[in-house]
């Protein structure tokens, strides 16, 4: 989530660059990312039920948790690492983010 966090951050964090390693660009896709990998295609069901929860046990709801919104926010040169093989984030979710981004920016 350190990637995730350094996206959300209000305000943006007082770096000169950032290097993000496969973070995923909403809560949702992370968590149903997860049950996937855990229980199967179906669990994504699930996700409901977990994604409730965010609001009282955090006191955020899911819909704060979107880095995809928030990363055209940092104007510093950002490194994107992303893998086919990552199960947690897919390398279609890492694009996406990437895309989201103003330049300076790099993928690999």
């Amino acid at each position: 989530m350190g990637g995730a966090a350094s996206i959300l951050a209000e305000p943006t964090l007082g770096v000169d660059a950032c290097v993000f390693e496969m973070v995923y660009p909403t809560i949702t896709e992370a968590v149903n990312n997860r049950l996937t990998m855990r229980l199967g295609n179906w669990s994504r069901v699930l996700s409901p039920l977990l994604l409730v929860q965010l609001r009282p046990r955090i006191g955020v709801d899911a819909e704060a948790l979107r880095p995809i919104d928030h990363i055209n926010r940092i104007k510093v040169p950002k490194l994107f690492i992303a893998g086919a093989e990552d199960e947690h984030t897919t390398l279609e979710e890492s694009r996406r983010l990437y895309e989201a981004a103003i330049q300076p920016k790099e993928f690999w």
